[in-house]
């Protein structure tokens, strides 16, 4: 009789184990997921700062002629 109480006593404690396991396994994976989108949205977030920046740079050269000066010859003019 005493080795049926150790042997449900076991098996209990063995129940909780596995249902403790289950859980943290299942935190793992949400948090995974959270990071997984992170992640994602990062990602789209750097292309659209890349489009962006390269829209700038694209702007900010449109201007220049072939001295680098704007079309009106912009900079600084010698006196003559």
């Amino acid at each position: 009789m005493e080795a049926k109480r150790i042997a449900r006593i076991a098996l209990a404690e063995i129940r909780a184990f596995l249902a403790q396991e289950e859980e943290e396994e299942a935190t793992w994976a949400l948090k995974m997921k959270a990071l997984e989108a992170a992640e994602e949205r990062l990602r789209e977030g750097g292309g659209r700062k890349k489009e962006e920046r390269g829209r700038e740079r694209g702007e900010g050269e449109r201007g220049k002629g072939e001295d680098g000066e704007g079309k009106d010859g912009g900079g600084r003019r010698r006196k003559e």
